[in-house]
């Protein structure tokens, strides 16, 4: 490349002009060749051996270090540019890596991604495949952990029966250990993984493929006997760490074959011809990063000339050309009749029938010719070239009736790639005793059952099942956490079968999912259909994933199959949004969905949907990737429906006491601070009996308008002494402790067991962790109901199964009692549970979250928060009274005491950024929290001498005495900071029933003025009902005043969503929503009873 760049001239270099001969328009010019490898290739400045059939290995001499390290890097620099990281810390960081690991052992190991994006590429970079448009839909097996050939020959095995996959062929490579000192290496001696015997007679004609004559005595003298028939399956022959090999048949239902028959000539079946399905080369070298990977067997699909025109019909191979012909009565005494064309016209068009029938993959080289000239200006387009072989590109049959034979070609060698190499019994260093040239000793002849017995022994017991299988990711987003308990129960699941790998959203690299061969989604959806905020940058990126490059991926999200389980509330109106949307974006990206999106409903059944969802994709993504195994499945079915912690693998220990803010930012993965209340008022009348307070808490943190706090609340003292007095396990309950699990871990010295910390859950007292850590007033799911029962005496056990395993009584108990822990041991008293397995699976408390009612340039040391008290009682009403965990919790701590809590954004909820523009404000009750903050910021900026817009408040509240910040409203109306403000009335006496909706109706005109024609910004806070109703109240003010139709008010509104001028901030349940519990919860038993 420097004598080109160098040449005396010092001109630049130029594109090279391929023209076509067929259509000067299809010219293209390539400037990849600029990046091509010199030294590759065996033509030289006076010949060309393009047309070389099997070109030699060229025997390179073992590459040292400072030749590793120049591919590695240029390896490098071209995969974090395919992920648009290039030179980014990330990429320097692994250059950095790569060299301190060849200077310490000669060599390194690629990353996984980096292997799948190197075989990729190196389909991509394959001069004389003509098929390469499917490069990127290439499934890799990573098999450099085997050390043996059974190891090899059960991932050959694997490789083949997931790429035949009944006949609809998938595209695949496995990839065993790659070279070291070249004395090592590890090779599959056929040249394809499936391929018929030759076997040669005294006469010197051959039975069978005279192809593979060779290869079949090399077998034989290994001990190997075939029947000798002309369709012998010859065995695999495979050799790992450099040692002799070892040949093992394979299992003839792994065997998929076609018989060969014409649509029109009868006769033509008693030829008894037939053919192999599966095409996998397995004899070339995958060289990649300066790495040699000498058994990396890969297959495609079959072109129907490579069979009909070249398998049987070259003269060196089976010869069928003469025979057809005359059975078809031409003379093929001349040339001139053109016998030959016409026989072998009639045999390809057997292959396609025969193939086709039974609906096997196979292309015509018509259409394989115009796919590659799609390939072709694909590749122009986005790398400015492709390298093509003319010769090999252009079909043995037809010629200038394809499209390619027109179009001029460059020939040039990329890296990665697929080499040539010498056979392996050529090249093999036969062991002391073995010398090539003696009999050999038989070598041991393996059958696949005894290899598979052996092997799912050995990876049991050295932990090779995960390394070996195919990567599954389970991906989630959680606000409560969980979400994350159920795909980490689903990883437990799949791990049965795969390499299941568990991410949070915000932990995963996106750049690899182009890579990615099994997706599963575990999300929630945040309020009324936002992202949890551990999943906001996930849909972002995946979002800009597809627009991107007109939505096409580098790799290839068709070979991606997908499914999402959605978690949500019908309550709300947008439910499971966030799934759907996700389900959606991989579905639109190219994904194939292995399920239809499944949804868990808070309101009802949650747990058993998921429970339902679980085994049955679990099963599909088997099915996928070609996984029957029964016993794997009943496996992960009986560990879904088993308790994976028992008495024996969990227990509390005396442990240090851990910092409270600290714990609770482990916990939840936020950071936590604790401040002191400062202040707290009741804005209601003392003599009324429900309560709404203003809390003031000294700040430390930073904080916009419009964002949450999540509050950190305690659980009332009563439940935790009923709880406190039941369990069993531990002497004193106020001794700080550590809960523990026993782990397994797999080694090559057997399994290795080891207690570990809760991965969550901090140190503390028991009392301390009902009290701040544990959910304790969420009625119990049927998993733990079931843990009860198996502890109960007869009477509560008899009932505890039948909540435990009948998902309508269960809904029926649950939704009348809604009963905390305290009240289910009351009502269970034979009850008394183990601490330390209770304490392992209740769920964390969580945090609720309030909205910011302070500005922080009016009060820049505090943060002001509205919060409505909650005490309702169960059983409609007759049953015993419940209390809001946090809202009580509020209400009974002392000033001065620490509360604890973090800031959650709410971008979509911020002020406009241009402060003249108006607003309009809709908020009942504690739906004017926001909204508080908002007046308050846009007085700090009217004193700052700031011009601020109009500012409409629409209020609304059951009674007078319920106007929650009249004075302060007064006070800023007085400042013209506040423009109008509305009061909706809804159990006033002597006063018609009115809704904040209501009232906006009566100012349609002006409001439609505010949004439309001044392009303001309209902000909705409060319960899922009322902004339902607010919303279309909206519609039909911008449907009237605007004349639109629905159609166009619609597009109007989604437009106002996507300027971010429609902000709504939408609780769920509330008390004052307690029919939509109802009917959500009916809505949502319909809907299970409805889905099969």
């Amino acid at each position: 490349m420097e004598d080109i760049m160098n040449c005396t001239k010092k001109q630049k270099p130029r594109a090279l002009c391929m023209r076509n001969h067929g259509n000067r328009e299809l010219d293209v010019y390539d400037t990849l060749q600029l990046k091509a490898d010199q030294k590759a290739g065996s033509c030289s400045n006076q010949v060309c051996l393009g047309s070389v059939m099997g070109q030699q290995g060229k025997n390179e001499p073992l590459r040292i270090p400072k030749e590793i390290l120049r591919q590695a890097k240029e390896f490098l620099d071209q995969y974090f540019t395919s992920i648009r990281r290039a030179q980014s810390p990330a990429h320097l960081s692994r250059w950095e890596q790569v060299q301190k690991e060849v200077a310490a052992t000669g060599t390194y190991q690629l990353t996984e991604t980096e292997l799948i994006y190197g075989a990729k590429l190196a389909w991509r970079n394959s001069a004389r495949c003509i098929g390469r448009i499917q490069w990127s839909k290439l499934q890799v097996f990573d098999c450099r952990y085997v050390t043996t050939t059974s190891g090899m020959f059960e991932a050959l095995c694997n490789h083949i029966k997931y790429s035949t996959n009944k006949g609809n062929i998938r595209s695949a490579i496995t990839i065993f250990p790659q070279r070291t000192d070249g004395k090592h290496d590890y090779r599959v001696w056929n040249a394809q993984l499936i391929s018929y015997a030759g076997y040669r007679q005294s006469d010197g004609s051959i039975i069978g493929d005279p192809l593979n004559a060779e290869f079949t005595e090399v077998c034989q003298k290994l001990g190997w006997k075939g029947k000798g028939s002309r369709w012998d399956i010859l065995p695999l022959l495979v050799s790992a760490n450099g040692h002799d090999p070892d040949y093992f048949d394979i299992p003839k239902e792994y065997v998929l074959e076609v018989s060969l028959t014409h649509p029109h000539l009868n006769w033509f079946e008693n030829l008894g011809l037939r053919w192999f399905a599966l095409p996998a080369v397995s004899s070339m070298m995958f060289d990649c990063g300066g790495l040699q990977f000498t058994a990396a067997p890969f297959n495609g699909w079959y072109m129907s000339t490579e069979i009909g025109c070249r398998n049987l019909c070259d003269t060196h191979r089976l010869n069928m050309l003469e025979t057809i012909a005359l059975n078809m009565g031409l003379d093929v005494r001349t040339p001139v009749t053109l016998w030959k064309d016409k026989a072998m016209i009639e045999c390809n068009l057997a292959v396609l029938h025969s193939f086709q029938e039974k609906g096997v993959t196979i292309v015509d080289h018509h259409t394989a010719s115009e796919s590659f000239m799609k390939h072709l200006e694909n590749e122009v387009r986005l790398r400015n070239g492709c390298p093509a072989d003319w010769v090999w590109i252009v079909p043995p049959l037809s010629g200038s009736a394809t499209p390619v034979f027109h179009q001029e070609m460059a020939l040039y060698y990329l890296k990665p790639a697929y080499e040539y190499q010498d056979p392996a019994w050529k090249c093999h260093i036969w062991k002391k005793g073995r010398d090539s040239g003696k009999s050999k000793k038989p070598r041991r002849k393996f059958h696949f059952k005894q290899i598979a017995r052996a092997v799912k022994f050995t990876s049991k017991l050295f932990g090779r099942a995960l390394s070996r299988r195919i990567k599954a990711t389970v991906l989630y987003a959680t606000e409560t956490g969980k979400s994350e308990g159920y795909a980490k129960k689903l990883g437990e699941i799949l791990g049965h079968a795969f390499n299941a790998q568990v991410y949070c959203m915000a932990d995963y690299d996106i750049s690899s999912i182009e890579h990615e061969a099994l997706i599963l989604v575990v999300t929630s959806t945040f309020g009324n259909g936002d992202p949890p905020e551990n999943g906001e940058e996930f849909a972002n990126n995946l979002y800009t994933l597809k627009i991107s490059e007109n939505g096409v991926m580098n790799g290839d999200p068709e070979r991606l199959r997908f499914a999402v389980f959605a978690l949500g509330s019908s309550a709300y109106p947008n439910f499971c949004a966030f799934g759907k949307y996700v389900d959606n974006l991989l579905g639109e990206l190219g994904g194939e969905r292995l399920l239809k999106l499944a949804s868990g409903d808070e309101m009802c059944g949650q747990e058993q949907a998921f429970m339902k969802w679980a085994p049955q994709v679990f099963k599909l993504a088997c099915d996928a990737f070609c996984l029957d195994d029964d016993e794997a499945f009943l496996e992960a079915t009986f560990s879904l429906q088993s308790e994976s912690l028992t008495h024996q693998n969990v227990r509390l220990v005396e442990a240090k006491n851990d910092d409270t803010a600290e714990a609770l930012s482990k916990c939840h993965n936020k950071k936590v601070v604790s401040t002191p209340l400062l202040k707290r008022k009741n804005l209601l009348n003392n003599q009324s009996p429900k309560a709404t307070l203003l809390l003031q808490l000294n700040n430390t943190l930073i904080y916009k308008p419009g964002d949450h706090v999540g509050v950190f609340p305690m659980n009332r003292k009563e439940l935790v002494d009923v709880i406190l007095s039941r369990v069993k396990g531990v002497a004193d309950v106020d001794q700080s402790m550590e809960l523990q699990t026993l782990k397994e871990t797999h080694t090559s010295n057997g399994v290795v067991k080891n207690w570990k910390p809760h991965d969550r859950l901090p140190a503390c007292s028991l009392r301390d962790l009902f009290t701040r850590y544990l959910d304790i007033t969420t009625p119990p799911s049927p998993n733990l109901l079931q843990h009860f029962a198996s502890i109960a005496s007869d009477d509560d056990q008899k009932k505890l199964n039948l909540l435990a395993s009948d998902s309508s009584a269960y809904e029926d108990w649950r939704h009348w009692n809604f009963p905390n822990l305290a009240e289910v041991l009351e009502e269970f008293p034979s009850v008394n549970p183990y601490a330390p397995l209770l304490v392992a699976q209740l769920s964390l408390l969580q945090p609720r979250f309030y909205s910011i009612s302070s500005s922080p340039l009016l009060h820049s040391n505090e943060i002001h928060l509205t919060v409505a008290v909650v005490v309702y009682n169960t059983q409609g009403g007759e049953g015993p009274p419940h209390y809001g965990v946090c809202s009580n919790y509020m209400q009974d701590i002392e000033v001065g005491e620490d509360v604890y809590l973090f800031v959650r954004s709410a971008p979509n909820f911020y002020l406009p950024n241009d402060m003249t523009k108006p607003i309009i404000l809709v908020g009942p009750g504690t739906g004017i929290a926001p909204f508080r903050s908002f007046w308050q910021q846009r007085y700090a900026q009217l004193r700052a001498k700031n011009q601020i817009g109009k500012i409409w408040l629409f209020f609304g509240c059951r009674t007078k005495e319920m106007d929650l910040y009249r004075e302060e409203k007064e006070e800023m109306s007085d400042a013209n900071v506040l423009d109008r403000v509305f009061l909706a009335l809804s159990r006033e006496k002597h006063l018609k029933k009115t809704y904040v909706q209501d009232l906006a109706l009566e100012e349609a005109a002006e409001i439609y003025k505010l949004l439309v024609i001044q392009e303001g910004h309209f902000y909705v806070c409060g319960d899922c009902t009322m902004a339902e109703h607010v919303y279309q109240t909206l519609k039909k003010i911008i449907q009237k005043y605007g004349g639109m139709n629905e159609h166009e008010v619609q597009s109007f509104l989604l437009s106002l969503r996507d300027q971010n001028r429609y902000h709504e901030d939408i609780f769920g349940i509330t008390l004052r929503t307690a029919e939509i519990h109802s009917k959500s919860r009916e809505s949502a038993r319909i809907r299970m009873a409805s889905e099969p």
